[in-house]
């Protein structure tokens, strides 16, 4: 491919990667609402169903869009290779980088639900 088509085609992936970061976030950001909102009214199998629904789809997001990021490195190469002048921002490191804070923010919200569903009753208790 020329440099103008690889360059298409890492933009392209640029453009798939923001959307499923977006969707990622999307995700995470319904599922917190409603784990503060109604976390602890919800009954163990419907919070089952709301938590298995939420790892698969953020877990399908996180590795779409580490998918994404690879093909934009093996892009960034083959540009290289043709133009060694054109510097490039994205690094392998920044895709372990996204997949990593992916997986954290995965585990922490699940945390977060548990932590509202066993929270004290009082007002004046501390857990």
């Amino acid at each position: 491919m020329s440099e103008y088509e690889l360059l298409e085609s890492f933009t392209s992936f640029q453009g798939l990667l923001q959307g499923w970061i977006m969707a990622a976030y999307s995700g995470t950001a319904a599922y917190l609402v409603t784990a503060y909102l109604a976390g602890s009214k919800l009954t163990r199998s419907q919070v089952a169903v709301v938590n298995l629904v939420f790892v698969v789809f953020s877990s399908l997001c996180l590795l779409s869009a580490h998918g994404n990021f690879a093909r934009m490195l093996e892009l960034v190469a083959e540009i290289q290779d043709l133009n060694p002048e054109r510097a490039f921002p994205t690094k392998p490191w920044m895709m372990w980088a996204m997949t990593a804070n992916g997986a954290l923010v995965i585990l922490f919200s699940v945390k977060f639900m548990w932590d509202v569903r066993h929270r004290p009753v009082g007002p004046m208790q501390r857990g």
